[in-house]
């Protein structure tokens, strides 16, 4: 942490203090704030939400104060701006209820994915199929992906892609413990796993992959 940059912080003794001191200033109380585990009080902060926490870090080269929203499965939004008051509006703002839209019209240096308006339209699988299948760096795993959309199983699934070539298709989005099905490209064929067998099936054609991912279902 370059002290030069946070003179506020030093002297109020921690980020913390400093941020609930900047959202008294702007009429607001934002509850109890706390560093985080890893944190030594200046670096990091958090605070808690009914959407989940809102953490605020410090930036290395220059004066920042990073947001990021989060419930630990949504990354809802993320901005960074020089000035606490602002960071005490975006903490005010999303403990009120606001959508992503009306935090964004308050303090528009926040962020937010497709994805995550996705999750608060309550269609978050459509979304994630369409930025998949429309994402230029999916080029080599996109045939699986359009295959295992049109299929009615697979396609009412959460699809997840790692590494551009494994697509992973989760039965529960909001549970990752709930299980799932995955084919993955392998040499000149598919390799179809999921937590539900113990050995993975590997097959040559397309047809094939999408049949045994379908079969490996619960």
């Amino acid at each position: 942490m370059d002290v030069s940059l946070y003179p506020d912080i030093i002297e109020k003794g921690g980020l913390a203090r400093a941020l609930a001191d900047s959202a008294r200033a702007e009429g607001i109380d934002l509850g109890r704030l706390m560093a985080s585990a890893r944190s030594d009080g200046y670096t990091s902060v958090g605070l808690e939400s009914d959407r989940g926490r809102i953490v605020v870090e410090i930036g290395v080269n220059r004066r920042m104060f990073v947001v990021s929203i989060s419930n630990g499965i949504i990354a809802w939004a993320q901005g960074s701006t020089p000035n606490l008051g602002e960071v005490a509006r975006v903490a005010q703002s999303w403990q009120a209820g606001a959508t992503l839209r009306g935090l964004r019209e308050r303090c528009p240096f926040m962020y937010y994915s497709r994805l995550a308006q996705g999750y608060e339209d309550g269609n978050p699988i459509e979304v994630q199929w369409d930025v998949l299948l429309t994402d230029p760096d999916q080029d080599l795993i996109r045939p699986v992906l359009a295959a295992a959309q049109a299929d009615e199983r697979l396609g009412r699934l959460f699809p997840i892609v790692s590494h551009f070539t494994s697509a992973r298709f989760l039965v529960d989005h909001m549970d990752r413990s709930a299980g799932y099905v995955s084919i993955d490209l392998i040499g000149d064929g598919y390799q179809v796993d999921s937590t539900w067998v113990e050995e993975p099936v590997r097959v040559g054609t397309l047809d094939d992959a999408i049949a045994a991912a379908v079969t490996q279902l619960p």
